[in-house]
């Protein structure tokens, strides 16, 4: 072969993979830009949703105070001028209810796509008994309380109720610029067994960083729920805290409501199994103690208003997941709210 055939050859050969090795290099860079594009879709269309959830009403709107289906599912305050405000009756009949993942898919039109939700709040308060000592029937408690946001130490003002049936306390003090704090409790001795320390806890950057946390005296622990098993309580609606027992000699006679700033009892008519509500201006939860009689002795127990914390919806098996995270007001408190949904059906 002559040697211009032999360079020609070449040259074409070298064009040829330089080609070739161009339109792999194009078609996988093509590949990756719809990979990217469809990753940026697929997260716009979750974060709209996400979006929508948070941000909207629903339908109805007022879907929260009545027992009516759901055509869309929203969670914020019909009417609100403010942004990210969440309606507490909504949260509360979520809480309920205990809505599963099926009833948010229909609701919201997710198209199978998994979907959580879960409130919490932003300060975290740490109650723990470090001494005790009894004198003339009066039981002294130490109790170390600590506060942290986003896991670090930060001060804050306390107010501390203690409460058994017929007694009631009350005391205020600060955790340091380290969030923590020593405090003494007096009982008296015949109160010990029935009493629980309620602590609200307001952050000092921020008085709509308002938090609560609940010790059990008769057990030495932090309680995150009540665990009666004789009674269910609702999450108020409207207002009115309505109870239902599985007991015949069950009786709630009393209702004290707890805040940050105020402590207020509420008449229970003899026989009924709801009563109405203070309005209390102040920016906390609260806690509401429920005090009676059952098969002959006394009870208490307690759940916070609005029903947060609490975690509802899919366990998200075998799904991926993809957590939107906001920062929301509830009756003008400060929460965090973390809506997870699950990756999009092929």
């Amino acid at each position: 072969m002559p040697t211009s055939s032999i360079d020609t050859f070449f040259a074409c050969t070298v064009i040829l993979a330089a080609a070739l090795i161009a339109t792999v290099f194009l078609a996988s860079t093509l590949q990756l830009q719809i990979d990217d594009s469809q990753d940026i879709n697929k997260q716009s269309y979750l974060n709209a949703l996400a979006e929508h959830v948070i941000n909207s009403p629903g339908a109805p709107s007022n879907w929260g105070t009545t027992n009516a289906s759901l055509s869309d599912f929203g969670l914020a305050l019909s009417g609100s001028q403010s942004f990210s405000e969440l309606d507490v009756d909504k949260i509360n009949r979520l809480y309920n209810s205990s809505l599963y993942s099926p009833e948010f898919v229909a609701s919201i039109n997710l198209h199978n796509t998994a979907l959580g939700l879960k409130i919490s709040q932003l300060l975290d308060v740490d109650i723990r008994q470090s001494g005790t000592s009894t004198v003339n029937n009066l039981t002294t408690f130490t109790l170390d309380i600590s506060t942290n946001l986003n896991s670090k130490p930060t001060s804050a003002a306390l107010h501390a109720y203690t409460k058994a049936t017929g007694f009631l306390s009350n005391i205020t003090a600060n955790t340091s610029t380290n969030g923590s704090c020593s405090v003494s409790i007096e009982i008296p001795e015949t109160f010990v067994n029935s009493s629980r320390l309620i602590v609200f806890a307001r952050a000092s950057i921020d008085s709509r960083m308002t938090s609560f946390a609940v010790y059990d005296f008769n057990s030495s622990t932090q309680e995150f729920v009540s665990n009666d098993v004789f009674l269910t309580v609702g999450g108020p609606i409207n207002g009115t805290l309505t109870w239902v027992s599985n007991e015949s000699s069950f009786t709630v006679e009393k209702v004290d409501v707890f805040s940050f700033g105020y402590a207020r009892n509420v008449s229970v008519a003899n026989g009924t199994s709801y009563c109405l509500l203070p309005s209390l201006v102040d920016l906390s939860p609260q806690i509401i103690i429920l005090s009676g009689h059952v098969n002959g002795s006394d009870f208490q127990t307690w759940i916070s208003n609005p029903r947060v914390p609490f975690e509802v919806g899919s366990d998200f098996n075998q799904s991926e997941q993809n957590v939107f995270t906001y920062l929301t007001t509830i009756k003008e408190n400060l929460y965090k709210v973390e809506v997870t949904l699950g990756d999009l059906p092929h």
